[in-house]
């Protein structure tokens, strides 16, 4: 039911809350299917995804409709209007102001701006904007120079020049979905609402703030939260897990009702079952163990006994299930760490880091 009152919304712009493992390509396909039944032209919607596999998967399934990351149709925007300029990693653009500017000081300045950006410097995507919203000129006089660009200024120019840049017909739509939009940089958030504005859109938007994963790369959970918070949008929560039982979920609810990132949609999971969760079907899905260690590390050196005392009976019956058991930590040495532990209690089992 979750699932259909998204998928038959007619608001004009659609947030959906979607929880971990609720089904958001089922209904990102279903709403597509359900458009096209309603009479909307295939070639009217565009799916925008975060990587080039979903929106791959997407264009199988409907292959009339548009479907592309938003990365690629900026891209396809970008080198409509400067088509000398060949995509590079922001490296490369680096190196080549410092070859082709030695002596520059403003080049200087350009380079230390994308520096921050390759860091991932607190709100250096805000200070490269600013500094091309007041330099645009030389900036572009120097990238038609090195006839180089980067997917990070891609996106700040376009965004800038969303008014004057023609476009490519086949970014063209009425209807607009993005999917996992809470990964997406915030230049990239910022940039669809604009378009979308501009070209007066539907849009229809999926994506759940407690699963940001891409931080490292501008993305932050707290633009969808605006979102969620303006009331502008209709949202639609998805919160039936098909992928776990209620007693993993019970345990994951309690993160939730914890992190900053859910304060909006508050998002509590719960499983595809009316059973009651009992106290002995809990401890049977969920496992804890507490090590305390004076210094960390000695963690280092816990590692083993704990795996060969407690940790290896547990794995051992899983495997003996015919299951596969994954190993999640901190650090990559800590990882090795448990490879390097595990390779000498199971040295017959394959084990993939």
């Amino acid at each position: 039911q979750e699932q259909k009152k998204a998928i038959t919304a007619t608001d004009p712009l659609v947030l959906v809350q979607a929880g971990a493992g609720t089904g958001k390509s089922t209904v990102i396909l279903g709403r597509i299917d359900y458009m096209i039944a309603s009479g909307v032209k295939p070639e009217d919607i565009t799916v925008l995804s975060f990587t080039n596999a979903a929106a791959d998967h997407i264009k199988e399934k409907n292959p009339n409709i548009h479907s592309m990351t938003i990365a690629s149709m900026i891209h396809m925007i970008y080198t409509l209007n400067f088509p000398d300029h060949e995509l590079s990693n922001i490296d490369t653009v680096i190196n080549s102001l410092m070859i082709y500017y030695p002596q520059n000081a403003f080049a200087d300045k350009f380079r230390k701006k994308l520096i921050g950006i390759k860091r991932n410097d607190r709100d250096s995507f805000t200070s490269m904007n600013n500094f091309i919203e007041y330099n645009y000129d030389e900036v572009i006089e120097m990238l038609n120079t090195i006839r180089q660009t980067s997917l990070e200024l891609e996106i700040i120019i376009c965004y800038q020049q969303i008014d004057k840049f023609i476009e490519p017909a086949e970014v063209a739509s009425k209807y607009l979905i993005i999917d996992e939009v809470q990964d997406n940089s915030i230049f990239e958030f910022i940039y669809t609402l604009k378009y979308v504005d501009k070209h007066k859109e539907s849009l229809f938007i999926v994506g759940d703030c407690s699963q940001t994963l891409y931080e490292f790369r501008a993305s932050n959970p707290k633009a969808l939260n605006i979102l969620e918070g303006s009331g502008v949008f209709t949202a639609y929560q998805l919160q039936v897990n098909y992928r776990s039982n209620q007693a993993i979920l019970d345990f994951a609810n309690i993160a939730l009702e914890n992190i900053e990132a859910n304060q909006y949609a508050n998002i509590q999971l719960r499983a595809n079952s009316l059973n009651p969760v009992t106290l002995a079907e809990f401890t049977n899905a969920v496992h804890f163990s507490y090590y305390q260690v004076k210094r960390l590390k000695d963690f280092n050196d816990a590692l083993g006994p704990i795996f060969a005392k407690d940790i290896k009976p547990y794995i051992e019956s899983k495997l003996n299930a015919g299951e596969k058991v994954a190993f999640l930590a901190y650090t990559r040495n800590h990882v090795n760490l448990m490879k390097d532990t595990l390779e000498k209690i199971f040295p017959n089992k394959n084990i993939v880091s």
